[in-house]
């Protein structure tokens, strides 16, 4: 279970995809957390 060890599109495209993803769902209930509060 090493992914970072991976080649080839799962190198680049999984690990950006996942990052980009998480920050933006973060971002989002933040966002939300202060427009409910």
């Amino acid at each position: 279970m090493r992914p970072w060890r991976w080649t080839g599109a799962m190198d680049g495209g999984a690990v950006w995809a996942i990052t980009l993803v998480g920050s933006l769902i973060l971002v989002e209930m933040a966002h939300r957390h202060e427009v409910t509060s």
